[in-house]
């Protein structure tokens, strides 16, 4: 019963799980689209590094298609309108708004603090030839 183990005559009609002329000897050979992820922009020293970072949390939650929201003035990225609406209401963002304005006074580039405002109705009512 052992011998049918032991025969080595079957072995030569199993096909190979790989494909020896694509085979490069693993680690051996460095291709940079090997080790670079573009979307995460990580770098890996290895291909099994590389198949465990896809196959990560991180890389997924990044590669799958999320709408994206920006704070310019912060330089924040979130992927929810309502955190980036609760960011614009937070301490920093504030903090951050005020500056700039300060900073814009000092240059002489606000408008915003004497003369009046005309909105879309006033703008409306007036003639061609008073705009």
């Amino acid at each position: 019963e052992q011998e049918r183990f032991l025969d080595t005559s079957r072995l030569d009609t199993v096909k190979a799980k790989f494909d020896a002329k694509k085979y490069d000897f693993g680690q051996f050979r460095f291709r940079e689209e090997d080790m670079h992820c573009d979307t995460c922009d990580v770098w890996t020293r290895s291909r099994d590094a590389m198949e465990a970072h896809k196959a990560g949390e991180n890389h997924k939650k990044k590669s799958s298609s999320v709408q994206v929201f920006q704070c310019k003035l912060c330089w924040v990225v979130v992927t929810c309108q309502d955190t980036l609406d609760n960011h614009m209401k937070g301490k920093d963002h504030i903090k951050r708004e005020k500056q700039l304005q300060e900073q814009r006074k000092e240059r002489g580039e606000d408008n915003d603090g004497g003369g009046y405002k005309t909105g879309p109705r006033e703008m409306s009512k007036l003639s061609s030839n008073e705009m």
